[in-house]
């Protein structure tokens, strides 16, 4: 044992070995070192090209892309740069590449056909990304959850919802989602109005605010404001709505400034907004005539029904109910016949009994 150990220090401790191992390490610390550079460079290049960008608005879509694709294109310089010099690192050493690449892609076929979930998320990011559906910054439901887009990747998406909650989705569960930063939106708004109000007129004076806020909003207003009308009859107003079509990711605002100028207008005027109300009628029963009038309604034809005796309905003809009634009274006497024989047999029959005795 102490003749091996001996050998083995002897072997790793030569001159010529030594030196050969630091050229070696020393080699692959500078293809580490160039692939780091590498990636720094060519990040840098990639946001240069990207600064432009900076100067748009949030919601305008080349930004959106700029930030949605940055991340994913830092990421994939890094995995390929990073792994082409791990290749020539393992080259280095001496060891044989082409077998391990031959069995890097059996591994891969198999992992591919085990891992379908995974397989399945990043063909779907990479048609989400190169679709363009969605990117960083828009606002988007995915089932129950609304939240603001952070980071898309090749596997997962990030949203962040109001309340700071950050959640994670597998791109492959993408499949329909809601998106309120594409084209235009529409600021919603409905407003009671009393049944006692003249309808015209709340009408007149919403259509007056929203032209207000158009004035004040023209920036963000992409067309004229709409008054739609009585839309709902509900229990204690009638329901007017006012639309205003803004651009993307303004709706909610507008919405709240309307609602803000339109109980600030109210108030002004003495205008009352409607609650829930019930009223009640009291009133005298003497004086409530239930009467309904059908001067103006046609008569109603009424057809005559045959007149029928109270034993109609149970099918018994009229002509032979005196029958019914003789044949009634033959099978009561002729029971009551027989009752009295069987009576007049027992009697007699307990008589000879006591003689006997």
């Amino acid at each position: 044992m102490q003749n091996l150990w001996q050998r083995a220090v002897d072997y790793f401790t030569q001159p010529e070995r030594i030196i050969g191992w630091l050229d070696t390490l020393l080699e692959i610390f500078i293809i580490l070192l160039v692939a780091r550079i590498a990636i720094r460079l060519m990040q840098r290049v990639i946001k240069s090209r990207l600064k432009p960008l900076e100067s748009l608005p949030d919601t305008d879509p080349k930004k959106q892309r700029s930030k949605t694709m940055l991340p994913l294109l830092e990421n994939i310089i890094s995995y390929v740069i990073y792994g082409l010099a791990g290749v020539l690192a393992i080259q280095q050493l001496g060891v044989d590449i082409t077998a391990i690449l031959a069995g890097a892609g059996v591994v891969g076929l198999a992992i591919g056909f085990g891992a379908q979930s995974l397989v399945k998320d990043l063909i779907s990011g990479f048609f989400l990304l190169f679709d363009g559906l969605v990117g960083v910054g828009d606002v988007i439901t995915i089932d129950a959850h609304t939240g603001l887009v952070e980071k898309i990747g090749i596997r997962n998406t990030q949203i962040r919802k109001f309340s700071g909650e950050l959640r994670t989705i597998p791109n492959g569960d993408l499949t329909s989602f809601g998106n309120f930063n594409r084209g235009f939106m529409r600021a919603i708004v409905p407003v009671g109005v009393a049944y006692e109000a003249n309808i015209e007129d709340a009408m007149a004076v919403l259509r007056k605010i929203a032209q207000d806020y158009v004035n004040m909003h023209q920036d963000i207003v992409l067309e004229e404001p709409m008054i739609q009308g009585v839309m709902n009859f509900n229990a204690s107003d009638v329901e007017v709505r006012v639309v205003i079509k803004v651009v993307p990711g303004n709706q909610w605002q507008t919405e709240r400034d309307l609602r803000r100028m339109i109980k600030a207008y109210f108030d002004n005027r003495n205008v009352e907004i409607p609650f829930p109300r019930h009223i009640v009628y009291v009133r005298d029963e003497s004086e409530w005539d239930n009467s309904i009038d059908v001067t103006d309604t046609p008569p109603e034809k009424i057809e005559e029904l045959p007149d029928l005796d109270k034993f109609g309905e149970f099918g018994v003809d009229k002509e032979n109910l005196g029958k019914v009634h003789e044949e009634y009274r033959r099978l009561k006497k002729s029971m009551k016949n027989w009752s009295q024989r069987l009576r007049g047999g027992s009697s007699s029959e307990s008589s000879s009994e006591e003689k006997k005795e």
